[in-house]
C-alpha cells in the first residue's frame, strides 16, 4: 500500500535521508582537505623549522668554537711576553734595539734587468 499513503512519507523521508547523506558527505570532505591543507602547511612549516634549527646548532658550534680561540688568545696576550714579541715581529716588523732589519728583494729577471752603467 504504498500508493495509499497521502502524506507520502516514505518517499519524503527518503529524499531527506539522501540530503542528509549528502550534506554529512559534503562536510566530511571538505574537513578532510582542510585538514590535508592545514596538515600540510604544518609539515611544511616543521621541515623548515628543522632545517633552520640544524643551520643554526651548526652556526653556534662554530661561533663556540671561534669564541674559545679567541679566549685563548686573549690570555695569551695577557700573559705571554713571547707570543707579544712574536706577534710584534711577524706582524707589524718590529725589531729590538739594536737589531738591524734586513728587506730581501727579490732577483730581477735578466731580461728585465737594468744594465750596470758603462765607464
Amino acid at each position: 500500500m504504498i500508493g495509499s499513503d497521502p502524506l507520502n512519507r516514505g518517499s519524503y523521508t527518503r529524499r531527506s535521508g539522501g540530503l542528509f547523506r549528502r550534506l554529512i558527505g559534503a562536510l566530511v570532505i571538505v574537513l578532510v582537505l582542510t585538514f590535508i591543507a592545514v596538515n600540510r602547511q604544518g609539515l611544511w612549516r616543521l621541515q623548515r623549522l628543522q632545517r633552520d634549527q640544524k643551520i643554526l646548532a651548526e652556526r653556534i658550534a662554530q661561533l663556540q668554537v671561534e669564541t674559545t680561540q679567541l679566549q685563548d688568545q686573549r690570555t695569551r696576550l695577557e700573559a705571554d711576553m713571547a707570543y707579544i714579541e712574536q706577534l710584534a715581529r711577524e706582524k707589524y716588523r718590529m725589531v729590538r734595539r739594536g737589531e738591524k732589519l734586513f728587506r730581501v728583494v727579490p732577483r730581477q729577471t735578466s731580461q728585465t734587468a737594468p744594465q750596470p752603467p758603462e765607464d
